[in-house]
């Protein structure tokens, strides 16, 4: 086919084909420095189990208020952050995710945690109710 029988559409395909060929030749002359120094970067894989644990007890009750962290349990009633997550989930018994977690109680007695040792959020350690308020009522 000439180029003046193909249509724009594979004129542009046949240049991007171009320059993937180039690309991948060059690619196996010269190696890109930013490739190879992620291939040289240390990744540790170790258990992270327990600072997941911390983190969730320290932050479950916080949220961002322009710049700035708060505790949920400190702000007042009228904060936008409780206007915001009332139009955003309007009755938390709605909220699809806590449905499933209903359906799952109703269903096996218990959520569907799997846990070798109490949640570290004392709020969250029955398993035969969902806390629906932890973090989405003022103090």
């Amino acid at each position: 086919m000439s180029p003046s029988d193909e249509t724009p559409l594979e004129t542009t395909i046949g240049y991007e084909q171009l320059a993937i060929d180039l690309t991948a030749t060059l690619a196996m002359r010269e190696p890109d420095p930013y490739v190879k120094a992620a291939m040289d970067f240390a990744l540790e894989l170790a258990p992270t189990k327990e600072y997941v644990r911390e983190v969730l007890a320290a932050e479950v009750c916080r949220t961002t208020q322009c710049e700035e962290f708060a505790d949920v349990s400190e702000l007042d009633e009228d904060n936008r952050f409780f206007m915001w997550n009332n139009h955003v989930n309007g009755s938390v018994d709605e909220v699809p995710s806590h449905v499933v977690i209903a359906e799952r109680i109703t269903k096996e007695g218990e959520d569907y945690r799997r846990e070798d040792e109490p949640n570290p959020v004392e709020q969250l350690q029955d398993r035969s109710c969902d806390n629906t308020t932890i973090s989405r009522t003022a103090g």
